[in-house]
């Protein structure tokens, strides 16, 4: 019994290595598909109409906002190339040696990162002044929309950003892949090594430093969260603000809920007690071998992008529908507006109540100061209609192309529906995206801005085999104006509440 469960974490160990070096080389793909966006659908259009409408691209503007951008690709296709170049029969194996690639490379990464790192401040400070011109925002959110983007304002900064937060993964990834390289293999020695070759890289950009330690530690902690759904942490969010255990009350259920609140979304989890569950599915583990270790302290529960959010502060001794009859102290309400639910949250004294609401507010708030952009509704409305639009193209394409169909499913049908993995695929087969992962970024922001919903409204947006349906289809699509009221926070329409009977967050 003792050899065959020594043989059985050998090859489970070696099965594990194989992954890490999938996730490298397929993130490393995604990454550069996503700096080829930049360059082509962005940097290409600039440089073609430096000046168009009321918008005017200088070659100054240009150079800061992109710096070295185009050599950051370059040097990335090179990279991915030698990876690939170690990986014998395109098909990753145990014995396949890739640590050396990263620490020929650590030299040849500093001095382009050093340059990109140092200007990054200054191109993140001629964006805002940019956005704050309502024709450079509606040129940035068309480029976005249209090539299957995500609809934040700030998502430009976020592609910017990438290079660096690619880099800052480095470290984690490497370092999975000498945890599961034995010391008689020849990759243990370069596998450590390029641990501290990456973490040399990252070193060098002293401006994006601390930026850029927050993004490790954010990816970290994701690591740590079993069945994570939606888009990376790192892809939205650029740092937790707070986190801690609070009881959530919703469908007449109270459980204890651990909240993390970022800078960009609100993410609560159930705290696994004792070994880390295990519920992945084969094809989640190969999707997302690193999200399944063993130190998954989480379960994922539920995301509300703060631009989604509204709370509302609850008297004490107040019990009411949406804590199902429960006497609330110390407690306040949460509305998820992008599926239109509430749910109640208690913590455990009246100073740590204030401190949840004040840090989500604020939060919240200088979000939406991002979108709003000096307070001007009519900005929200503008790259809501472009999604709109987007939505409405796509949905009569997947009608014509039968994607969206009756489909049946535990025992019940649900009429003019789809499946999330159905869509993704359809989406890169159609061009609409360059990757399963844009499709996955597609899919929540058609959701996030209610154009689409899960069927049953209990999920974010994933590429599996779960159910969504077009709000055209169901009577549920909201307005333009109706809209611009809900996420400008000028809403007025309470029956929206009457939805959280069926909540499942």
């Amino acid at each position: 019994m003792a050899d065959g469960s020594h043989t059985e974490a050998i090859e489970k160990k070696k099965r594990l290595r194989v992954m890490v070096i999938k996730e490298i080389v397929q993130t490393e793909q995604d990454f550069i598909s996503k700096i080829e966006m930049l360059c082509n659908d962005f940097l290409k259009n600039m440089r073609e109409r430096q000046t168009f409408d009321a918008v005017r691209f200088s070659p100054d503007i240009i150079a800061t906002l992109f710096c070295n951008i185009e050599a950051v690709l370059e040097l990335h296709r090179q990279f991915l190339q030698s990876l690939n170049g170690r990986i014998k029969g395109d098909v990753p194996r145990f014995t396949t040696e890739i640590g050396t690639v990263f620490v020929e490379f650590r030299d040849r990464f500093k001095p382009v990162y050093s340059e990109y790192g140092k200007n990054h401040e200054k191109a993140q400070k001629m964006l805002n002044e940019l956005m704050q011109d309502q024709h450079y925002r509606a040129f940035f959110q068309g480029c976005m929309l249209m090539g299957g983007q995500k609809d934040q304002t700030e998502e430009i900064h976020g592609y910017l950003l990438a290079p660096l937060q690619r880099v800052c993964k480095y470290p984690l990834l490497v370092r999975e892949l000498a945890k599961y390289t034995p010391a008689d293999h020849h990759d243990f020695g370069p596998s450590t090594e390029a641990a501290e070759a990456m973490k040399d890289v990252c070193s060098v950009i002293n401006e994006t430093k601390r930026r850029m330690e927050k993004l490790v530690a954010i990816a970290e902690w994701q690591t740590t969260v079993e069945g994570w759904e939606g888009s990376n942490i790192t892809d939205t969010c650029n740092e937790m603000v707070k986190q801690g255990p609070l009881m959530k009350i919703s469908s007449g259920n109270t459980q204890e809920r651990s909240f993390f609140l970022f800078d960009n979304l609100l993410v609560y989890c159930k705290k696994n007690s004792g070994i880390a569950t295990r519920r992945h599915s084969k094809k989640t583990e190969k999707k997302n071998s690193l999200a399944m270790n063993e130190s998954s302290l989480y379960t994922f529960k539920g995301r509300i992008p703060l631009s989604q959010i509204e709370i509302e502060n609850i008297e004490d001794g107040t019990a009411d529908y949406h804590s199902s009859g429960t006497k609330v102290v110390h407690g306040w309400k949460v509305h998820n507006s992008s599926k239109r639910k509430w749910f109640v949250c208690i913590a455990k004294t009246k100073d740590e109540k204030s401190e949840w609401m004040d840090a989500i507010l604020t939060q919240r708030d200088r979000r939406r100061k991002l979108h709003l952009l000096g307070g001007s509704a009519l900005d929200f409305t503008a790259a809501w209609s472009l999604i709109q639009d987007k939505g409405m193209r796509l949905h009569g394409q997947m009608r014509d192309n039968g994607i969206i169909k009756d489909r049946s499913k535990h025992l019940r049908t649900y009429h003019k529906s789809f499946v999330g993995s159905e869509f993704a695929q359809w989406l890169v087969d159609q061009n609409e995206v360059g990757s399963v992962e844009e499709a996955v970024t597609m899919g929540q922001a058609l959701l996030d801005n209610g154009i689409i919903h899960h069927v049953n409204d209990r999920h974010n947006f994933k590429s599996s085999n779960v159910l969504y349906r077009f709000r055209f289809d169901d009577g549920t699509f909201k307005a333009k104006h109706e809209m611009q009221d809900l996420l400008a926070k000028e809403y007025e329409d309470r029956e929206l509440r009457r939805d959280s009977q069926n909540e499942i967050l």
